[in-house]
């Protein structure tokens, strides 16, 4: 029996988009119509890139993540994934459908996947009453649904190579994830694979293809990088089912985290319970697996390589393929559930342990022991300080285990370390509820505000000042809820991540005259918050009206740049140091703007004297200023 049938909606609309279609027959007219999406996972410490095409990571085309952990420090982990599905139909033919294949890094995607998108978006839920994406009927913190099927031919990407034949299977991808400190290091994907090719397929093997190589996106000033694989350490810890990677050394930057993909169970369970691993070093021009009966083979072997046997040679890029099966035989409108955990962790015992956690996900049906949510939070940067405002939404939520409303309390996080995993934060204030025996007993009195902010439709009745804060510094902080505990179970705290934002102090709007300020000023080569990349560097410009234009000129009268402020939309969008992570909340002070030293012709400025004028685009006020620039 399968599990629980979540996201009914979506996936009954797959299926009544398909329909049952023997495996000769075309997908629905026009699937090139159909937009190819990607999502990337922001609920936890993993950035983890999902599409709508079976395809997993983004073969590192951005800097965008591709499996990034932890999520927000650049640390990259992964150049693509996808599921191999092989079966042999009622003809005798061996027939292989993949999201994923060997082949030149950023040549990969839409383009070597044979699954076509049935869905045109990535449907997004989440059990947090505090988002606004909160479904009843979510499983967790974050989940991503997408529909695809292998009924669209294709010619292969790869010259020489056979082209894709359909086999007549539909999928369902589901991810899930948590932000709980036990369970913030992973992502599950449960893929749901359904035969509608209208005949019995036999023989059938179910697979995950996996790429990864550890880098640091943060040490290359330019993208694409060189020089990113053969460095990376590959580990197969049988007795779990887990392949593990660690260990890049390049450019002078050492990535001390693991990451690694586990084998988490199939409903039904196949035929044999053996789990087979293989590894490959993949080299330009192998056609050992250029059909589909060569994989297929592969898929069954029966084997668990060991990595160390692989000939290390100089240029060593390891493929890695998980593969269980295999099942005697799939009828036609029959299912089969693969669920699998992409995790992250510190060393190999922490990664160890986190997939533990997601088997245990799994196991209990994806029911895990949870704190009240997180509340709703606003931080307003002010100069040298932030007022953190949040909501009294988690103090009335239910635990689900017993029935209770057992809220006790807040903590307060801040950190100034980009990318920072949920140990790193360092707790400024805790309070909890004066009337149970758990706790300090502090109530929330020094919290209550004396008028609420109202804001969206939203009572924030409770606020704390962080004050003696570094004005253009990024500070990241995060307000969370834990909960009384038990005789069975300590108290659990929610996850740092679920409102987590980013703010950086500085002057807020209100002014008597326009009084512009510019720091550092002068500006020696780098300030103390800038990024390592050259267009990384940041100068602020301070006490700006609410919208104005900033016009920079050379000593001889040139224009070297301009921006337009808004400071009531501003987030530092015009400068690469302060882009946001993926699904990053930011906030400035809304008088503060940043230059990147970069000019309108996109050239870094010379060191040298340069004048700056602001115009009050309100009232038409100028002001006239100066800054050096020393390299």
């Amino acid at each position: 029996m399968l599990r629980r049938n979540w996201t009914f909606i979506l996936v009954a609309a797959c299926t009544l988009a398909l329909g049952n279609r023997p495996a000769s027959a075309q997908s629905p007219a026009g699937p090139d119509t159909i937009a190819h999406v990607h999502r990337v996972t922001d609920g936890n410490q993993l950035g983890l890139s999902i599409t709508n095409y079976g395809f997993l990571g983004n073969d590192l085309v951005t800097r965008d993540p591709s499996m990034e952990y932890p999520l927000g420090s650049e640390m990259e982990h992964l150049i693509r994934a996808g599921p191999w599905i092989g079966a042999i139909t009622v003809n005798g033919d061996t027939m292989l459908t993949h999201g994923a294949q060997d082949g030149y890094w950023r040549t990969g995607g839409r383009n070597v996947s044979e699954f076509t998108p049935r869905t045109r978006w990535i449907a997004e839920t989440s059990s947090l009453i505090s988002k606004n994406t909160y479904s009843q009927d979510a499983v967790s913190e974050q989940d991503f649904v997408s529909c695809f099927d292998d009924l669209t031919p294709k010619p292969s990407t790869v010259a020489g190579w056979e082209g894709h034949r359909p086999m007549g299977i539909q999928v369902t991808l589901r991810s899930y994830l948590w932000s709980a400190e036990f369970a913030d290091d992973f992502v599950i994907l449960s893929y749901d694979v359904k035969n509608v090719s209208g005949a019995t397929l036999v023989n059938m093997y179910l697979g995950m293809y996996i790429q990864l190589v550890t880098g640091n996106k943060g040490a290359y000033e330019r993208w694409p990088p060189s020089g990113w694989f053969y460095f990376n350490t590959i580990h197969y810890d049988e007795d779990i089912h887990m392949v593990l990677e660690h260990h890049a050394n390049f450019g002078g930057g050492v990535v001390p985290y693991w990451s690694g993909v586990r084998y988490l169970g199939a409903t039904p369970a196949p035929d044999t319970a053996r789990v087979m691993f293989n590894v490959w070093n993949w080299t330009s021009g192998d056609n050992t697996m250029d059909e589909d009966r060569e994989k297929y083979e592969i898929m069954g072997n029966g084997e668990v390589d060991n990595p160390y046997d692989i000939p290390v040679a100089t240029r060593y890029s390891p493929i890695l393929l998980l593969s269980v099966g295999p099942y005697s035989m799939l009828p036609p409108d029959s299912t089969i559930q693969m669920v699998w955990a992409f995790a992250g962790g510190t060393s190999h015992d922490h990664i160890r342990a986190n997939s533990e956690w997601a088997q245990r996900a799994y196991d209990h049906d994806y029911i895990l022991p949870t704190a009240p949510p997180s509340p709703r939070m606003i931080a307003r940067p002010g100069k040298n300080k932030m007022d953190i405002w949040w909501d009294d939404s988690a103090e009335s939520v239910v635990d689900p285990f017993d029935g209770r409303e057992d809220f006790e309390g807040y903590r307060i996080y801040v950190t100034r370390k980009e990318g920072a995993l949920a140990e790193e934060f360092t707790l400024v204030q805790e309070l909890d509820r004066s009337d149970t025996p758990v706790g300090y007993n502090t109530g929330m009195n020094a919290v209550l505000a004396p008028e609420p902010l109202e804001a969206g439709g939203i009572t924030y009745p409770y606020c704390w000042t962080l004050s003696n804060l570094k004005d253009g510094f990024k500070y990241w902080v995060s307000v969370t809820s834990f909960d009384q505990g038990s005789v069975a179970m300590p108290s659990l705290e929610s996850g740092i991540s679920q409102n987590k934002s980013m703010a950086i102090p500085g002057p807020r709007p209100g002014r008597e005259k326009l009084n512009v300020t510019v720091f550092p000023n002068p500006y020696h080569g780098d300030a103390v918050w800038d990024g390592a990349r050259e267009r990384e560097r940041v100068l602020w410009f301070a006490n700006l009206p609410e919208r104005a234009t900033i016009r920079i000129f050379s000593l001889s009268g040139d224009l070297v740049d301009r921006i337009d402020f808004d400071g009531a939309s501003y987030t530092g969008g015009n400068v690469m140091a302060l882009q946001p992570g993926v699904g990053e909340r930011q906030v400035l002070s809304g008088a503060m703007c940043a230059w990147d030293l970069i000019s309108s012709s996109d050239q870094p400025v010379a060191s040298g004297l340069y004048m700056f004028t602001v115009t009050d685009d309100a009232t038409g006020e100028n002001f006239v200023g100066k800054f050096m620039v020393i390299r």
